[in-house]
Order: structure tokens, then sequence, then C-alpha cells
């Protein structure tokens, strides 16, 4: 307020508006007389004369209009005068260079493109054989884990004491037998399928 006092002349100011995203004092404020028009923001005060704004403003649109019909008309009174029928001019070297320098940037865009279509081939390939190659190493660690296990149905066999110790520990090797031989034909089955080169 007290740098819009010092631009009040003898009139007093309201609050015409405010800013709905600033504080209770942003927004547009006016003089009694209407003569001066102030914006005030929370990084800013702007101070204007109304009469002298709207003249500027006037006059910056009647320069504009000026501008752009002389553009339209190249200065000349009745309107640009090209010939209907007229040859166009040769491309100049620099118009020429031009062109060379987009079709390189459109040839060099085709082989980006390609390169990228190759290098996702390339990754989804690479991605399958990771994939088996992982499924046999966890396959290994599988039977592995298995043989493990044989020591301790091995153990149980010779600490058997009575028959039906010795049936529950012949069960259990028939299993463990069914279980190596099913791994064995699984680990076989991805080698088979992953002997295409990798």
């Amino acid at each position: 307020m007290a740098l819009l006092n010092l631009n009040r002349g003898a009139s007093k100011w309201s609050q015409v508006s405010k800013d709905k995203y600033g504080e209770d004092y942003d927004g547009i404020y006016a003089t009694a007389d209407g003569k001066i028009r102030a914006s005030v923001s929370r990084v800013s005060v702007s101070v204007e004369g109304v009469e002298e704004a709207a003249l500027w403003k006037e006059k910056i649109t009647e320069q504009a209009v000026s501008e752009t019909i002389a553009s339209f008309s190249q200065g000349a009174p009745d309107g640009p005068q090209i010939p209907q029928d007229g040859t166009m001019p040769p491309p100049t070297e620099e118009e020429l260079e031009t062109e060379r320098n987009f079709a390189q940037l459109e040839r060099d865009l085709e082989d980006l493109q390609r390169s990228q279509e190759e290098l996702t081939e390339v990754f989804d390939k690479l991605g399958v054989v990771l994939t088996k190659v992982a499924a046999r190493a966890a396959k290994r660690e599988e039977i592995q884990r298995h043989m493990d296990a044989l020591k301790g149905i091995q153990e149980e066999l010779k600490q058997s004491k009575t028959a039906a110790e010795l049936v529950t520990s012949r069960a259990k090797e028939a299993e463990w037998v069914a279980t190596a031989n099913q791994l064995v034909s699984e680990y076989e089955a991805l080698e088979e399928g992953g002997a295409g080169g990798e």
C-alpha cells in the first residue's frame, strides 16, 4: 500500500479484483477517479495511467496492423506484383545444401531405426537364452540337492533295526530313484532345447 499511495495522486485506491491464487492483497487496484490502475502480486507492483495505457495500446495495435498489411503487399500500394507465368528462380547453393542435409538426416534416422530394431531382436533372443541357461542352472541345483539327500537315505538304511524301519527306508529309496530319473530327464530336455548354438 505504501508503493500504491506514492502513485495515487489526490485520489484513493480500491481493490477491483483479487488474484485467487495469491494473497488477499494480490489483484487489480484502481483509483476512485479512474485515472490510475495497478496490478499487485507477491513479486511486483505495476502502476499505469489508464488513459496513457489505452493510447499506447491503440498505437501498438495500429502499428501492428500497418506492418501486417505492408508484409502482405511488400510495401506496394496495389499489392505484390507476382507474374503468374513466371519461372521459379533456380535454388541457391544454401537451399541445395539444406535439402542434401535433410535427405541425409532422413537416411540417418532410417539407419537408426533399423539398428534399434536389430538391437531389440538381439535383446529378445538373449533374454530367451538367459532364461534357458537359468532354467538349466536351477535344474542342476535341484539335482545337487537331490544327490545330497541320498546320503541321508543311505544312512537311514544302515541304521534300520526293524523290518518296519527297513520298509520305510526302502520306500524312501525307491521314491528318491524315481525323482532322480525324472530330474535327469528334465535336465536332458533342457540341454536338447538349448542346442541351438547359444
